[in-house]
């Protein structure tokens, strides 16, 4: 009988790491995924402003930060609870380094952070 709930235990004690395993796979695999995503949806954002605007890659590009606000609200939609945490974060620390202005110079200081 002792044999038989030591193996209970054990085998619970398994599930629990395995479990705990594939959390954290799966949080890596989401971040990850929205890293990648993210980048996606820059420059995705910056190929749609520059046709709106007309303007040539090597230019400026202004944006307003309600604009901002719209397009995040807009990729936000249908994301888990963590990844809106990133995309917050993204959305912020794009606006704090191109304050609006996205050129070379603030792209390059967006991929600093």
């Amino acid at each position: 009988m002792d044999a038989e709930k030591r193996v209970i235990a054990s085998t619970s004690l398994q599930d629990v790491f395995i479990k705990q395993a594939l959390e954290a796979e799966t949080h890596e695999t989401e971040k990850q995924d929205l890293e990648r995503r993210k980048v996606e949806a820059l420059e995705r954002w910056v190929q749609l402003q520059q046709e709106r605007q007309h303007v040539e890659p090597n230019d400026r590009l202004s944006f307003t930060k309600d604009e901002l606000d719209q397009y995040v609200a807009h990729r936000k939609e249908g994301l888990a609870e963590k990844s809106l945490d990133w995309v917050n974060r993204a959305s912020h620390a794009l606006w704090n380094c191109t304050k609006g202005e996205i050129s070379h110079t603030s792209i390059g200081a967006f991929t600093r952070v």
